[in-house]
């Protein structure tokens, strides 16, 4: 028994550090021992989602509910599991068990909210999340969550002010603060006239290369408009905005100070922009370098024969929240790839870091050409695209560099896709020259394929 209670006591104190390895390890070996306790099973299992092991968490928060039934808090931890196994109708089942036994337990309608919107019903979720909010109006997670579902509905003017809610934590604190703290920051309802302002990028690659296109509004009614990007991004903005200071996020900026900070994902709200007219971009946006288009362009005939030429991204950034839904394992994309070498197609990988085994697969294809380490940043990627015939990739900073830059862009999209991208149609209001791929059910990438062909 004393063993056992400092394993326990060992595993809770790895776990509140994080320190993964050692936390899943006391707890295995407590179950190993016969300590077949709910508790026990509970936080193994908020340790294996901790390491993106869902589908094991699902199975060790199965074993916690059966040992105890009317456990709300493992019912809720068992569906958020359901959820990234993309289990969504068994998460809303355990939500709904756990609603039954306590009919306002947040956490259970949070997750309710979370599996509608991975089916697509988006409006129930709306209800749901609504719901929390009346019940707590500083509900900031219910208030981005219900963001998302207005705004993949097309419902911006609710759904930019909603959007807001990214900012703040539990309890009205805030969540992360963009550098030049010292700046004041911009509220909604302030007014832009006449200002100085520091337009920053708060979220990833692909996340700035789309909202660039609204900064030239701010040339209409701004004193000046200095703007900051992740460093890999300083060239392509200054080239694409040359009226802008641009420079990467860091707390110090040249020259006199500006009057506010905005959020660059806070332009629509702060311009008024609720329709969709107003998000379209001209046919090219984004101003490639040319030296390393021209060097790119020499390259690429040598490398191909006749036919076309196409990008292929088909993996983002591997942090991201949803990336097992986006990403797609490189074997699944063999029958275009079959077709396309029939076809006599050059295709270029767009992945700066393909791993060993997926370089070992595209072996097996003469024509896939993998540049990977030559592909230095943003820029390479860039001036690649611009020197092909089109670009396949998965939702990825890829694939708004490439529809960015004006070309043909065929987006292979998961059942429940970003906000951005809506829920119907192949076309997008956000680049005219992308073409909208959609899995028709949840992990269905064969069709989404098999469009290709």
């Amino acid at each position: 028994m004393v063993a056992s209670e400092e394993l326990l006591r060992r595993g809770i104190a790895a776990q509140a550090k994080g320190r993964w390895d050692e936390a899943e390890s006391c707890y295995r070996r407590l179950l190993a021992a016969g300590v077949d306790h709910p508790g026990v099973l509970n936080n193994l299992g908020l340790t294996l989602v901790a390491r993106r092991q869902y589908a094991e968490a699902a199975e060790v928060f199965e074993r916690s509910v059966n040992a105890r039934p009317r456990a709300t808090h493992t019912l809720v931890a068992l569906a958020n599991a359901l959820i990234f196994i993309n289990r969504p109708m068994e998460a809303i089942a355990r939500c709904d068990e756990a609603l039954a036994i306590d009919r306002i337990n947040a956490d259970a309608r949070h997750n309710r909210a979370v599996a509608l919107g991975a089916l697509n019903r988006h409006d129930e979720a709306i209800v749901e999340l609504e719901s929390l909010l009346a019940a707590d109006p500083g509900d900031a997670d219910a208030e981005f969550k219900l963001a998302l579902s207005e705004l993949v509905l097309g419902r911006f003017e609710s759904g930019w002010r909603h959007f807001e809610a990214r900012w703040h934590g539990p309890k009205g604190t805030v969540r992360r603060v963009l550098p030049l703290a010292s700046i004041a920051s911009w509220r909604p309802g302030d007014a832009l006239e006449g200002r100085r302002v520091l337009v920053q990028a708060e979220q990833g690659l692909g996340d700035a290369l789309q909202f660039l296109r609204f900064v030239p509004r701010l040339y209409q009614v701004c004193r000046s408009v200095d703007l900051q990007v992740p460093a890999g991004l300083v060239a392509l903005a200054t080239r694409t905005l040359p009226r802008s200071r641009v420079g990467e996020l860091a707390e110090t900026i040249p020259g006199q100070m500006p009057d506010v900070r905005l959020p660059l994902l806070s332009l629509p709200l702060a311009l008024g922009l609720n329709d969709e007219a107003a998000f379209a971009q001209p046919r090219a946006l984004l101003d490639p370098e040319p030296g390393r288009v021209d060097t790119w362009r020499a390259m690429l005939p040598a490398l191909a024969r006749q036919g076309r030429k196409i990008g292929l991204a088909w993996r983002g950034n591997a942090l991201h929240r949803n990336d097992h839904n986006r990403s797609i394992a490189i074997e699944r994309l063999d029958p275009w790839l079959t077709a396309e070498a029939r076809a006599g197609t050059t295709v270029v990988a767009l992945q700066r870091d393909p791993t060993g085994p997926e370089l070992k697969w595209l072996g097996r294809f003469a024509d896939v050409h993998v540049p990977g380490e030559q592909l230095v940043d943003c820029e390479d990627t860039a001036a690649v695209c611009a020197s092909l015939d089109e670009v396949v990739a998965v939702d990825s900073a890829v694939a708004h560099l490439a529809a960015g830059l004006g070309r043909p862009t065929a987006i292979l999209l998961p059942f429940a896709p970003d906000w951005r991208w809506g829920l119907a149609g192949e076309a997008s209001p956000w680049y005219p020259t992308a073409r909208l791929l959609r899995q028709p059910a949840i992990g269905d990438w064969a069709s989404v394929i098999g469009k290709l062909l």
